[in-house]
């Protein structure tokens, strides 16, 4: 090739680069970052569908940390105070945007998670009834603890259901408010099923009462209730730091009571007396729990208990909380500690053993679980005794 014709061709370097290899020109990339850009942080490798719905509109006053910096709210109440308020919580964190639910739920993933277990209910109930599987059930167990002792628990989860709705409210980012609200009705709905299971077995069982007033007066008088119905009253009424509700809630009260109640009692120990509804039933109950823990471990854990700025301080504030609602929590699995002998087949089946068994599975697996999130020492068999005592004090 001539110089001429090597000159004539030079315009076509800048033109049409790495269409003829005998004039391409190596060059270097614009750009050499290849991975997805967001709006927003995706908790996973990519964003989801859940975060997509959830993170393109966050609203926050400027003066809250994490905010978007788009002024405040509009609204005010009769008072004067602004709807949303930092003091409206003793937590800090540099980001109250940065919360994420493991789960990914939002709306839609709730209701086809709910029609499921609906569903599943509805089927198993009907092999139950068409099998006649009711006629092996413990008669002791079927018309004097599942009525009362068992429907209390629907008023438990009822109270622990109204007790947040004032913080699904009061939150202060949308991500935080739907898992809130959600968690809010896994509750009502766990109390929907256990009164669902009583109207069916009504059916099935001769004398079995499914109306709410016997469970009603064994939640508001019988002593097995009688502290964790305080933890709840409070709970709604009396705790007005709704990041305290949460985590005394999700992080005490389920993980130890409720645990202690509705799997190591109810769920456990129902085939003993022939029942093998309850555990059936029981089933989206622990679903729901366990998947609000995930959560709570997410918002507590990481994005509080390791703010780069605040966390140091916001562990200090929950090992404060914890020690308050930790005595009551086992104050209440100690007044429930006496159901693990009330049956004549329970009785027989060691009672004040049963119940320090179920108590060491349960604190046991608190201590490892939640308690270094927050740095919190826990003497275990000290909590333990004092849980047994309770099967002791009753006798």
């Amino acid at each position: 090739m001539t110089t001429t014709e090597t000159a004539g061709t030079e315009h076509l370097r800048n033109v049409r680069p790495f269409l003829n290899p005998a004039y391409d020109i190596d060059r270097a990339p614009i750009d050499t970052q290849r991975t997805n850009q967001y709006y927003a942080n995706p908790f996973r490798k990519r964003i989801s569908e859940y975060e997509m719905l959830m993170l393109y509109s966050q609203p926050g006053p400027d003066w809250i940390s994490g905010g978007l910096n788009t002024g405040g709210f509009c609204n005010n109440y009769s008072g004067g105070r602004q709807m949303w308020e930092n003091y409206g919580t003793e937590a800090k964190t540099i980001d109250w945007f940065a919360f994420r639910d493991p789960n990914g739920r939002n709306t839609p993933e709730f209701a086809a998670q709910k029609a499921q277990e609906n569903e599943a209910a509805i089927n198993t109930m009907a092999a139950y009834a068409n099998q006649g599987m009711y006629k092996d059930m413990d008669l002791e167990w079927a018309l004097e603890i599942l009525p009362t002792y068992f429907g209390a628990l629907a008023h438990d989860q009822y109270g622990v259901f109204g007790s947040l709705i004032a913080p699904a409210r009061d939150v202060l980012a949308d991500m935080l408010r739907g898992a809130v609200i959600l968690c809010a009705f896994d509750h009502l709905d766990n109390a929907e099923t256990i009164q669902a299971e009583k109207v069916f077995l009504s059916k099935n069982i001769q004398g079995f009462e499914a109306d709410v007033a016997p469970a009603k007066q064994c939640w508001m008088s019988d002593p097995v209730y009688r502290t964790d119905r305080a933890v709840v009253e409070r709970l709604w009424g009396d705790t007005w730091d709704n990041i305290e509700t949460i985590f005394a809630l999700l992080m005490i009260h389920e993980p130890l009571f409720g645990r202690f109640s509705r799997q190591q009692f109810f769920h456990r120990l129902a085939p003993l007396h022939g029942d093998q509804i309850t555990p059936a039933i029981l089933w989206s109950n622990i679903v729901a729990i366990e998947m609000d823990g995930k959560w709570a471990i997410e918002l507590f854990g990481r994005c509080l208990g390791q703010d780069p700025k605040y966390g140091d301080y916001n562990r200090k504030l929950m090992r404060l909380w914890a020690r308050d609602w930790l005595a009551q929590s086992v104050a209440a699995m100690r007044d429930f500690a006496p159901m693990f002998g009330r049956t004549h087949i329970l009785h027989g089946a060691g009672g004040a053993g049963a119940a320090e068994e179920a108590a060491y599975s349960v604190i046991g697996d608190w201590a490892r679980k939640y308690a270094p999130l927050f740095e919190l020492e826990v003497d275990v068999d000290k909590l333990v005794k004092s849980v047994r005592a309770g099967y002791r004090n009753s006798k």
